[in-house]
């Protein structure tokens, strides 16, 4: 990938988990919205991001995170998590995984990480509402 400065990107996607799961739309792309949004654009020092998904059982977990410029690590909305899309996300992760998520957000040390860890609902056999997106891994 290539910005308007070099930025390195990672991507570890594990794929151990076997069998059919939905996942509401537009969970994770904010998340991956924001690390390309705010990762630092520094001629004089590293940036990057990195990101990972991995199952465990019928858990999803999504981590992904990027270097910050010093200007961002001060910011009012990176500091306070208020972005609008992290607080559209936050409401989404209430309405439909009500206590099967946790959502730890970190801004620390000229970094950014969102850690997202849900538990996937057991699936019905009749058909997906017609808002969720079906993958089938394995």
């Amino acid at each position: 990938m290539r910005k308007e400065n070099h930025v390195e990107l990672k991507v570890n996607i594990e794929e151990r988990f076997t069998g059919d799961f939905f996942i509401a739309p537009f969970i994770l792309i904010p998340f991956i919205e924001n690390a390309f949004k705010h990762v630092s654009k520094q001629k004089d020092k590293f940036n990057w991001i990195k990101m990972k998904l991995w199952f465990n059982n019928r858990q999803l977990h999504f981590e992904i995170s990027n270097s910050l410029s010093a200007e961002h690590t001060s910011s009012p909305a990176i500091v306070n998590y208020s972005g609008i899309g992290l607080k559209n996300v936050k409401r989404r992760l209430d309405l439909i995984y009500r206590g099967l998520y946790k959502l730890d957000i970190d801004n620390r040390d000229e970094q950014f990480r969102v850690r997202l860890d849900l538990q996937l609902p057991e699936q019905k056999t009749a058909e997906p509402e017609a808002a969720s997106l079906q993958y089938s891994i394995g």
